[in-house]
């Protein structure tokens, strides 16, 4: 939730992207604690864009019938 509020008050976003990957980086911190060291996530991942639009692609790949 704190990441969905904080992207609504993101200024002049670089693109039209920009708000949905901060709520994806806010949502893959705090879902995978294990990832980081001694189990802290950081606030934040400076310089790095979690990309909303990959995320969906590969979750939604997950339900899909194999060929």
């Amino acid at each position: 939730m704190r990441g969905l509020f904080e992207a609504f008050r993101i200024q002049n976003p670089p693109d039209d992207k920009a708000t949905f990957d901060h709520v994806t980086a806010q949502t893959m911190i705090a879902a995978n604690p294990s990832y980081w060291c001694n189990e802290t996530p950081p606030d934040a991942v400076p310089g790095s864009r979690f990309s909303y639009d990959a995320n969906q692609n590969v979750a939604t790949s997950l339900f899909l019938p194999r060929e």
